[in-house]
């Protein structure tokens, strides 16, 4: 029996298979389900979100808003990235004396603790930033990365998690605190067991 298994284990590893992770296998390319789909990613062009999320004291001091900042724009570089999107470049809606104006809630970031404020409260003011993107408290908030279409697979996921792991261990200072989480942590945990378990057990 002892020699069954290390004949299977090194059978496996000898035959290197892989898994195919594109969804595309399981459907046929006329199913109903997969053309709304694909319409919808021809619009949107990405319907898969990971959240980088950044914990510290006070998220609009002026050193926190450049960290989030340099985060945004590194995520925005890595690998299979549609869009990222964060306090430091997300734009919101302002009532003017005329109407409505869009614009970015962050001009430039902020070198006094006055500027820091006035950002502030424009963030906990702004019912779809406060309780979502950013915590009342000011303890918290996030970065929201799109996954691009081509990114959807395994291979892409995984690719994706390894660079942001890596933009968040440079940033991990100064009493910041960061977290993982969405699609992309989870597919790529879930593949590296799958294929633990497969080469372990076949």
């Amino acid at each position: 029996r002892l020699f069954a298994h290390w004949f299977q284990y090194h059978w496996v590893s000898t035959l290197k298979l892989t898994f195919e992770s594109s969804i595309d296998i399981w459907f046929l390319d006329d199913d109903p389900d997969v053309v709304t789909y694909n319409d919808f990613l021809d619009y949107f062009e990405a319907d898969e979100l990971t959240v980088v999320a950044m914990m510290c004291d006070d998220v609009f001091a002026p050193e926190a808003l450049a960290a989030l900042d340099r985060i945004t724009r590194a995520a925005e570089q890595a690998p299979h990235v549609h869009r990222a999107r964060s306090l430091t470049n997300i734009e919101i809606a302002r009532i003017i004396d005329d109407g409505i104006a869009i614009g970015p809630l962050v001009d430039e970031l902020p070198q006094t603790t006055e500027a820091a404020e006035a950002i502030r409260k424009l963030a906990l003011d702004n019912a779809m930033l406060s309780g979502g993107m950013v915590a009342a408290d000011s303890k918290a908030t996030a970065v929201l990365v799109e996954l691009a279409r081509e990114g959807t697979t395994f291979e892409g996921k995984i690719a994706l998690v390894g660079a942001l792991e890596k933009i968040i261990e440079r940033e991990q200072r100064d009493g910041r605190r960061f977290l993982l989480t969405g699609t992309a942590p989870f597919d790529a945990v879930i593949f590296h067991l799958s294929s633990r378990d497969f080469e372990l057990f076949g």
